[in-house]
This record gives C-alpha cells, structure tokens and sequence, in this order.
C-alpha cells in the first residue's frame, strides 16, 4: 500500500510510526514540514508531491492530521487521524483549505490526551459534512501515538 505520513508539529520525518509501516511493507511518503514557516507555495508543493505518488491512505499525527484532513478531502482519499489539531491549534499554518469529501476517516485518539481535547475531536468528527464514513478508537495513550496503537489497526 501506499502511503503519505505526516508528521507532528515537533516530531521528526523519520520517526518509529513510519519505520513501522516500512517494516510492514507500505511505500512511506514521509515530507519534511516546518508548520511554523509553512507558506501557501510550500503547501501547495506538498500537494503536488502527494498527488504524484498518488497513495491510498494518508496518515497524520497531531498539525499533521490537521494537514492530513485537508489532503484527504482535496484528493477524496482515506485518511487515520492520529490525535489531530482540527482545532485547539497554538497557531495556524497557511494552508489553502480544499471544499470536498472524505470518504472514511478513521480518528484514533488517546483518552490522556493533555494537549488536544478527545471528547472536542469526537464532537467535530461526528458533525462533519466533509466525511462520508468515520471509525473513532480511543486508546489509553496521550498525546503521542505509540507504534503498539497504529499496529492495532493495522493487524
């Protein structure tokens, strides 16, 4: 399978989440992106970059799962939501946000999460338009994903 992950807002490219899906075979997309200093010519070369590999699931971890929502409806591709900045965000990065749909989204979530609420990411997720199908777990973790909760829905 092919897929694009990416990456948290402190977290590194190549982090044990991306080795993992190495290990199980998928081609990992891996974009280096710095939130922070991300203009719309940036985000929009991410986006060309995405659509060229052309993958089957995009997976993002926290500003990446906001990052991977909006991937996932402009590209109308499956998306798992690892603990995702949807709102709660410190700072919004420029990005050009697409109108479409995603078809399913599966929103794993840490019930420990100090830094994004849960009970707020399940209210937004069970409102949205935008997703045709979601599949919401709740695992005891906060806000870092371990590899163990990723495994789980893989297997």
């Amino acid at each position: 399978m092919k897929i694009v992950y990416l990456h948290g807002l402190e977290s590194k490219t190549y982090c044990a989440k991306v080795k993992f899906l190495r290990e199980m075979g998928h081609t990992v997309y891996n974009p280096g992106i710095d939130y922070r200093n991300l203009n719309s010519d940036q985000f929009e070369s991410i986006y060309s970059a995405i659509k060229t590999f052309n993958p089957n699931l995009v997976i993002g971890s926290s500003m990446g799962g906001y990052f991977a929502y909006n991937v996932g409806k402009r590209f109308g591709i499956q998306v798992l939501l690892l603990n995702p900045a949807l709102h709660s965000r410190g700072f919004d990065p420029e990005i050009s946000t697409h109108d479409g749909i995603i078809p399913r989204a599966t929103v794993l979530l840490g019930e420990n999460d100090d830094i994004i609420n849960p009970e707020d990411t399940i209210e937004m997720i069970k409102s949205d338009r935008d997703i045709l199908s979601h599949e919401i777990i709740i695992k005891s973790h906060g806000h870092r994903t371990p590899v163990s909760a990723i495994d789980s829905i893989f297997n």
